[in-house]
């Protein structure tokens, strides 16, 4: 076994998190999604809060389309769907499992149907609020504690961790508590009533810098901001494995 294929096993993130399923499990969910009139949503990156709700009608096997309808209000069902000819996200749950790929969303102009080509890899997930999603240029955090916002690292629902400066160490020893902290994540801002520093380390940084890291707990936070916050995660989290994978 290569060294590659350990890191996949024991990464927790990935073992229970994400993965393709296997064509058998491929073709009982197509099934399912076809017998049982489930909804499946689509949208383009970064516009999750923006879905758009479909029922699936059939699965034509000859071409591997899930033939759908529009779920929506009767002005949406009038003007048609925007996302026709777009490549875009798509998701539903069966269950406890949330499956997940990419496509383009068509439309048969004589019939006014439209279809879902399911040819990509299909992934099997369950949203987990303890997934760590690293930043990176397109996405970026901030948590303002004390009028002062530190750029993350990464993020949680559970927490984050920054960098500091050497004069600002005897601020954020183990345990230390701050109140009234501001997150800011995806154009969105999160209230962290508390927020608690669960660990301090020395770390090579980018520039091969030895940096001190402090990782964040939050606390008591509403449960709705948690639950828009996990989801915001989940969502970019997905969306970064499918881009990883049609690149």
């Amino acid at each position: 076994m290569s060294a590659d294929d350990t890191k996949k096993e024991t990464d927790p993130n990935k073992k229970f998190y994400f993965g393709v399923i296997t064509k058998a499990e491929r073709e009982k969910v197509i099934n399912e999604l076809s017998k049982n009139e489930h909804t499946v949503k689509f949208w383009t990156s970064n516009n999750e809060d923006s879905a758009e709700e479909f029922v699936v009608k059939s699965f034509s096997k000859k071409d591997s389309k899930l033939i759908i309808k529009s779920s929506g209000s009767f002005l949406k069902k009038l003007t048609g769907s925007s996302l026709v000819g777009q490549e875009v996200y798509f998701k539903t749950t069966i269950g406890k499992i949330q499956y997940f790929s990419h496509g383009f969303l068509e439309i048969d102009d004589s019939t006014g149907e439209y279809s879902f080509r399911l040819t990509n890899d299909l992934f099997a997930g369950q949203q987990r609020s303890a997934y760590r999603l690293n930043c990176s240029a397109r996405i970026s955090v901030q948590l303002k504690i004390n009028e002062k916002a530190y750029e993350c690292l990464d993020i949680s629902a559970g927490g984050t961790s920054f960098y500091i400066e050497n004069h600002e160490k005897e601020k954020f020893v183990k345990n230390s508590e701050f109140y009234y902290c501001i997150l800011r994540f995806n154009n969105k801002s999160y209230d962290v009533p508390k927020s608690i520093v669960a660990g301090v380390w020395e770390e090579e940084d980018t520039c091969n810098q030895i940096r001190t890291k402090i990782g964040i707990r939050f606390e008591k936070m509403q449960k709705a901001d948690e639950e828009q916050l996990s989801r915001e995660i989940n969502s970019e989290a997905r969306a970064e494995q499918i881009k990883k994978t049609f690149l």
